[in-house]
């Protein structure tokens, strides 16, 4: 979250110098950041937990309705709520690519699918000494790299004479190998260059 707040201060300082040039036709490029929540389950962990994400969207054809978001997430989980696991508290980051296509536009909103690749590591530890743990049972670190895709739905808001546009995405799925999936409703915020 406060490396996307850094980008956005740093990146509306730093192009207040082009304002009087109409860029309008030629801005395909943007910073995105965005925030959610996220559940996870795998063949070991399961966990909620926040995520955050910031990278690089580029946009392309006539009417910018595919883009390109090579991005990094990352997300801290526990199992509090959960009472069919083991305690446990870990960590997640993933490196994802995704696609987005806008398949219905209305003016400034759209109605966007995406599809993509993500590399995911995950590295925590199980039984925490909470309370809830079994009398006798042991602490023990772990970390595991999944590899798979992602799918997902959402709604895009991107006012043509406006730098910022705006996505919910409150279908956004994750699944890979050893029974990896991660549900993650996430808002967006794009900086257009």
């Amino acid at each position: 979250m406060y490396y996307f707040l850094a980008a956005v201060i740093i990146l509306s300082t730093s192009f207040e110098a082009n304002a009087q040039v109409d860029t309008a036709t030629t801005r395909n490029g943007a910073i995105k950041g965005g925030i959610g929540v996220g559940y996870n389950d795998t063949n070991e962990e399961k966990g909620l937990g926040l995520i955050s994400s910031i990278g690089y969207q580029k946009e392309f054809g006539a009417k910018h309705k595919l883009r390109i978001n090579p991005n990094l997430l990352f997300g801290s989980f526990s199992s509090a709520g959960i009472t069919d696991t083991r305690d446990q508290y870990y960590q997640m980051s993933a490196l994802q690519v995704i696609l987005a296509y806008d398949v219905i536009r209305f003016k400034s909103i759209s109605l966007f699918l995406s599809t993509g690749g993500v590399l995911t590591y995950s590295r925590g530890l199980f039984g925490t000494g909470d309370e809830l743990e079994k009398p006798g049972t042991t602490s023990r670190y772990f970390n595991k790299i999944y590899l798979g895709g992602i799918a997902g739905a959402g709604i895009r808001i991107s006012p043509q004479n406006s730098r910022l546009s705006y996505e919910i995405n409150p279908l956004n799925f994750g699944f890979g190998n050893n029974g990896f999936i991660l549900t993650s409703p996430i808002l967006s915020l794009d900086y257009k260059l």
